[in-house]
């Protein structure tokens, strides 16, 4: 054959990666997104049944859902109905968290990536603007009862 065998998985796979995992530095962290901003995703089930999936087969430390463009943000319906599929497992909002919402996101998602939320103007290749960080810490803070 022109092609090597691929050896062959023998499950059970996931205690082996775990363990794989816990040999590796504390500091890598994966992240898995289930709604894709940059693509379309072939996958038609729905959003929460895709997340499943994902942290079955990827035992990802984060599961990410996006708006469905960069910069638009996920909708509340996607980040509740993965976060009630996913209750032990980190869901962020990935795309679109502003100021006026990330109260809402962080009533529902776990923690967020923030962008151009922080930057001058809001505008995505500025640089950050400190006092807009400021005031997005601030909110986050109180979003979460002050800690």
């Amino acid at each position: 054959p022109r092609h090597k065998p691929r050896p062959r998985i023998k499950p059970p796979v996931a205690p082996r990666l775990r363990g794989t995992r816990a040999k590796l530095s504390r500091r890598v962290r994966r992240r898995r997104r289930v709604h894709l901003s940059l693509a379309s995703c072939l996958d038609r089930r729905p959003l929460p049944d895709r997340a499943r999936s994902a942290v079955f087969s990827s035992i990802p430390d984060a599961v990410l859902v996006s708006g469905a463009i960069t910069g638009e943000a996920a909708a509340m319906v996607d980040l509740e109905g993965v976060k009630r599929a996913l209750p032990n497992v980190p869901v962020l909002a990935n795309t679109g968290v502003k100021h006026a919402t990330v109260a809402d996101v962080l009533a529902v998602a776990d923690g967020c990536i923030v962008g151009s939320a922080l930057k001058h103007g809001g505008d995505t290749w500025a640089a950050v603007d400190p006092d807009r960080a400021a005031d997005f810490m601030a909110r986050v803070r109180a979003a979460r009862g002050g800690k």
